[in-house]
C-alpha cells in the first residue's frame, strides 16, 4: 500500500537515502537535482543542484549535519 507520493524531480529518480532518525529523506535524479524531504509532512525542505549534471549519488554524513552528493561530471558537493 502506497502511503506517500513525493513529486518534484523532472527526471528519473536514481536513489534514496533516509537519515538515521528517519525524519528526512534524500532523493537524487538524472534531472541534476538532489531533494531533501521531511518524512512527516511529506514536503520538500531543500533542492540542491548537481552543477547541471545528473546526480549519481547522495548521502547524509554520519552525524546528519551534512549532505554530500556526486555528479556525473566528477564533482563532489557538500552542503550544511
Amino acid at each position: 500500500m502506497q502511503t506517500a507520493l513525493l513529486k518534484g524531480h523532472k527526471g528519473p529518480v536514481c536513489g534514496l537515502d533516509l537519515d538515521a532518525s528517519g525524519g528526512r529523506l534524500l532523493s537524487w535524479s538524472e534531472d541534476g537535482t538532489c531533494r531533501l524531504w521531511d518524512t512527516k509532512t511529506r514536503r520538500g525542505i531543500r533542492c540542491m543542484a548537481g552543477g547541471g549534471e545528473a546526480v549519481c549519488s547522495a548521502a547524509f554524513s554520519p552525524t546528519n549535519e551534512h549532505l554530500v552528493l556526486t555528479a556525473s561530471g566528477g564533482t563532489i558537493s557538500v552542503y550544511d
